[in-house]
């Protein structure tokens, strides 16, 4: 009876505090670049802000017309560090390769909800951040366009 009585309180501890922290940004990342990585962008898009979403239902289309998977990065996926100023947040991540390292990237988070809505971390991607190229306009933009080019 008193394992019982003590597991029922351990229980209703990690309930309380598991739903009185939010998801960090570094949870939150992990867990849309886990979806994204599947291709599910459904549960990726409830990580994301709501324009995050939208470019992930156009990627999805994509996918759907073509009748073939867009190539994603593949791999262990391993969060670095995360960076909070704010309602603000960069989480940097490394996606293995296969030869065991990865190119370090970063994803950047905002905290968003309505009034009297709990403020929640969302991945806010911009097209420039998913460095897949345009099926309209060509290749992804480039990181930085060099000044002499203007």
């Amino acid at each position: 009876m008193k394992h019982l009585i003590k597991g029922s309180l351990f229980l209703v501890v990690v309930l309380v505090v598991s739903c009185s922290y939010p998801d960090s940004p570094r949870t939150v990342a992990q867990k849309f670049l886990e979806a994204f990585q599947k291709h599910d962008f459904k549960t990726a898009s409830e990580y994301g802000t709501k324009e995050t979403a939208k470019m992930l239902k156009q990627i999805e289309r994509i996918e759907e017309l073509d009748k073939e998977k867009l190539p994603l990065p593949e791999g262990k996926i391993t969060i670095i560090s995360e960076e909070i100023e704010g309602n603000k947040a960069v989480v940097f991540f490394r996606q293995d390769d296969g030869s065991g390292e990865g190119k370090e990237e970063k994803l950047r988070l905002v905290k968003v909800g309505g009034e009297g809505e709990k403020l929640q971390w969302k991945v806010a991607l911009t097209k420039t951040d998913l460095k897949m190229p345009d099926p309209l306009f060509g290749p992804a933009i480039p990181d930085s366009i060099p000044v002499s080019s203007f």
